[in-house]
């Protein structure tokens, strides 16, 4: 991640749903791909995935709440980080 000058916490959009979208879009997608073609390479990359994107998403939590912390943590605490209203 990189922060410009005068950076702003963006809590709109898609961000307003998850707070990392981005993550989510991967996920389901390779969870489709696990469901539609089951295979012991598709069950991994999802799994792999899942791992890798939640140490990546636990780095960049910190990194933000660092950069914005005061806004940040409100919107940590409204906002799922995955999943829509559950994860």
């Amino acid at each position: 991640m990189v922060f410009k000058e005068d950076h702003e916490l963006v809590v709109a959009g898609p961000y307003a749903l998850a707070r990392h979208p981005i993550y989510t879009g991967l996920l389901a997608m390779l969870l489709g791909t696990a469901v539609a073609f089951p295979s012991p390479q598709s069950v991994g990359a999802f799994v792999a995935a899942v791992v890798v994107l939640w140490l990546k998403s636990q780095r960049e939590e910190a990194l933000m709440t660092r950069h914005f912390p005061d806004a940040y943590p409100a919107y940590r605490r409204r906002v799922r980080a995955i999943i829509p209203h559950v994860l």
